[in-house]
C-alpha cells in the first residue's frame, strides 16, 4: 500500500498543511517514505527507510512552492525507496513497477 500527496503552489507551501498530509498518508505504510521539494530554484530529494513524519524533519521548516510526498509498506524490497530520478525526471508510483529499466530507457531516448 501507497499513500502518495503533494501540493504545488506560486507561494511557499505551509508546512502545517504538508505535515497533516504526511500523517494522512502514513496511513498507507511507514515502512518507508521520501518526498521531492522545490526550493531555492533546484529540487531536493530525500528518500528513507522509516515513516514520512520523520523524513519531514530534513525539511527544516520550508517545503517550498512544490512538494510531493510517498509513504508506504515494504512491497518490493528496500532498494526501490521513492520518489526515484533519473536524469532530472522524478517519478512518484502506487505499485511495483518491473519494467523499470525498459520506462526509463525510453523516457532518455524520446525526444
Amino acid at each position: 500500500m501507497c499513500g502518495i500527496f503533494g501540493g504545488i503552489s506560486n507561494e511557499q507551501l505551509d508546512d502545517k498543511f504538508i505535515k497533516m498530509l504526511s500523517r494522512r498518508a502514513c496511513q498507507r505504510g511507514q515502512d518507508s517514505s521520501g518526498f521531492i521539494t522545490w526550493v531555492n530554484d533546484h529540487y531536493d530529494l530525500v528518500r528513507s527507510d522509516f515513516s514520512i513524519i520523520q523524513s519531514l524533519k530534513k525539511l527544516h521548516g520550508n517545503p517550498g512552492e512544490v512538494f510531493a510526498g510517498h509513504s508506504r509498506l515494504i512491497t518490493h524490497g528496500q532498494n526501490d525507496n521513492q520518489p526515484v530520478e533519473c536524469d532530472g525526471v522524478f517519478v512518484i508510483h502506487n505499485g511495483i513497477v518491473l519494467n523499470a529499466d525498459s520506462l526509463w530507457n525510453m523516457i532518455k531516448t524520446t525526444p
